[in-house]
């Protein structure tokens, strides 16, 4: 995996998505086969010099979380080359439709319950995702790979890990709400298959505890 500025471009590349945080491309010939680089876009409103530093350290975390997530077994785009100084990820193109279009599609809870295995196993080696939603994943070949790792980070309280699936939780009340309760149902268990019943149960009520939090601050704020 380079780090090194490289000769490439992004001239012929096609741009595919578009976010506040990020532009994604794809690449229809890199070294004879297609890719996909993931461009940091500057924030005008902060300082150059500053903007360069973040959009690098956030290029940096997100390549090594990729990196490292694969080592443990969870579905991720191959990073192929990282340009920090263009705060730019190249990795390869994945076929597939993301898991938010499939489900609209159909509701698969075996791609879900897929998905809840893959959200343990992060938490079974203390990484959270950050934006565990259905949109940063795509169902390829019966298979869900997990991506967009650019809010994820190391975390060893159940705090963190319940915050991780209630964000899922919230994505499929928000996009997938006719097959909420077994959709949710099936990404437990996969989840408990991974991190056992105990740590699952334990999850779920610092999820519910959450919530609780979030509802009196809302009425407190009326």
């Amino acid at each position: 995996m380079a780090h090194r500025s490289s000769t490439y471009t992004l001239e012929k590349a096609r741009l595919i998505a578009r976010g506040a945080e990020a532009h994604i491309y794809l690449i229809e010939d890199w070294h004879g086969f297609r890719a996909v680089a993931k461009v940091r876009v500057s924030k005008p409103y902060r300082v150059r010099e500053l903007d360069t530093i973040i959009r690098a350290r956030r290029t940096k975390l997100e390549a090594y979380f990729l990196y490292k997530v694969k080592r443990y077994g969870v579905p991720t785009p191959t990073v192929l080359h990282v340009d920090l100084h263009n705060a730019t990820i190249i990795m390869e193109y994945v076929e597939g439709i993301l898991l938010r279009e499939h489900l609209l599609r159909t509701p698969d809870e075996d791609a879900v319950e897929q998905l809840g295995s893959l959200a343990a196993l992060l938490h079974t080696h203390s990484i959270v995702h950050g934006d565990l939603t259905t949109s940063n994943a795509i169902f390829s070949d019966e298979q869900v790979v997990l991506f967009d790792f650019g809010l994820a980070k190391s975390a060893v309280t159940v705090e963190d890990f319940g915050v991780d699936v209630l964000l899922f939780k919230r994505s499929l009340l928000s996009v997938h709400f006719k097959y909420f309760n077994e959709l949710f149902e099936a990404f437990i268990r996969g989840y408990q298959r991974v991190a056992g019943k105990n740590r699952t149960n334990t999850v779920l009520k610092k999820v519910s505890e959450i919530e609780r939090r979030g509802r009196y601050v809302s009425r407190e704020l009326r």
